[in-house]
């Protein structure tokens, strides 16, 4: 008897471990509502007219994880055209890793993720030519994007040292950002100004602000399909 009571106790609690551990949400970390399924997002810059706005489709399973992403950021003839499919894989739930191969099917990218704690995973990414992205993203407790720090390399040099600090509203949605860059020291603060929702309340057109000028120095518009 003391044996079977011993044993009950002992998978009793290894499930309450279980239930204690918090399942991460690509559509949670970034602030998104209801059941979205695929978000269709085109990114424009401004200041140089060089720059073409480019289109970013993310497709998520039901329990909010993002498994593939398409990136439109090749241009034939002015008509954009796919050449980036990363299709990411997982491990009890989580991502794991990416494999990310460009129009002709030729690998271009490889990524790794590695969990510290329920509210913090790094990632590593691998270009062919030789760069490597290296990201830190700490989570809030309702497991939204707290903070992202990011370092970019070539085999030679650091190229880029960041720490970027994010705020939410009331409503759930980024609000602002707080770029420091650890080269310079220099920081910038970008007000995220949402100008149209969606039925779901997501944000289908929104705006960067620099806090400091004024000016304009971005903007995203998405459709979001639901299940």
């Amino acid at each position: 008897m003391k044996s079977l009571a011993g044993i009950s106790f002992f998978l009793m609690i290894m499930a309450l471990k279980a239930c204690s551990v918090k399942q991460h949400s690509d559509l949670e970390e970034a602030g998104f509502h209801g059941p979205v399924s695929v978000i269709n997002e085109v990114n424009y810059v401004n200041g140089n007219p060089d720059d073409k706005p480019v289109r970013h489709v993310y497709y998520y399973n039901p329990q909010g994880q993002l498994t593939k992403l398409e990136k439109y950021n090749f241009f034939d003839n002015d008509i954009p055209k796919i050449n980036h499919t990363a299709n990411y894989h997982f491990t009890e739930g989580r991502k794991k890793g990416f494999t990310a191969v460009d129009r002709h099917g030729k690998i271009i990218e490889t990524g790794e993720f590695s969990w510290v704690s329920d509210h913090e995973y790094q990632t590593r990414i691998n270009f062919r030519d030789g760069y490597e992205i290296r990201y830190t993203t700490r989570l809030d407790e309702k497991g939204r994007l707290k903070q992202k720090k990011s370092v970019v390399e070539n085999p030679e040099k650091i190229m880029v040292n960041k720490t970027t600090d994010f705020s939410f509203n009331g409503k759930g949605d980024i609000a602002s950002s707080k770029i420091q860059d650890h080269f310079t020291g220099i920081n910038k603060d970008l007000l995220w100004k949402a100008f149209r929702f969606d039925s779901n309340m997501n944000i289908t057109e929104m705006y960067f602000i620099e806090a400091l000028s004024g000016d304009t120095s971005g903007k995203i518009t998405r459709t979001f399909t639901y299940r």
